[in-house]
């Protein structure tokens, strides 16, 4: 599971539910999915500095810490809603990963719809464990068995690494994005760094 921090805020995932701080009182409170009518595993979360947003095994769930409200996003288009992983671009775009793909939430609250990518668009190993996005919103991720993949929204093209370019592993289940840029993956067989863009 993972934690963003929002102004005062930490906000974690866990398989219960969500579990927040306020870091300035010290008071906690706890969530699971009956607060937001689906279910209580949150595998990931990420935030565009104002909202959380939650990767559950039911779809994807945005947070407001200031009000404690959670609005459940809509399903339709996404081919799979147990989300593994979940990233935010620097201009506020939402990323899901799944097994089958990744997706981009597009439009506006009561608008949403889902752009997906996977197979067809040349992922050769669907089933993606992490996704993160990089300064220049390109989305970086691991895969269960196809290495990880650099992909580029606006080419709309994926490009695999493999054990071939280096990788320890061909299982990538995280992804980081490091201080100067460069992307750390962490395989099953250790850690590896790429530093190309």
């Amino acid at each position: 599971s993972s934690a963003v921090v929002i102004g005062d805020t930490v906000v974690a995932a866990t398989d219960k539910g969500l579990f927040v701080v306020d870091t300035a009182t010290g008071n906690t409170r706890a969530f699971d999915g009956g607060d937001w009518n689906g279910a209580d595993q949150v595998n990931d979360v990420a935030t565009d500095g104002t909202l959380a947003w939650l990767a559950t095994d039911e779809g994807l769930v945005s947070y407001d810490p200031a009000t404690d409200t959670f609005v459940s996003i809509p399903n339709a288009g996404l081919p799979n809603t147990q989300l593994d992983s979940v990233a935010v671009g620097p201009n506020g775009e939402v990323w899901v990963a799944f097994d089958g793909g990744i997706a981009r939430l597009d439009g506006t609250p009561g608008n949403y719809s889902w752009k997906v990518y996977g197979r067809d668009d040349g992922l050769t190993e669907p089933a993606v464990l992490d996704i993160a996005v990089d300064a220049n919103g390109v989305v970086w991720g691991g895969t269960d068995g196809g290495g990880a993949f650099r992909f580029d929204p606006s080419a709309e093209s994926f490009l695999m690494i493999t054990t071939a370019d280096g990788l320890p592993s061909n299982v990538v289940e995280s992804v980081t994005i490091g201080p100067d840029g460069e992307k750390i993956f962490g395989t099953r067989q250790g850690m590896a760094t790429w530093y190309g863009a």
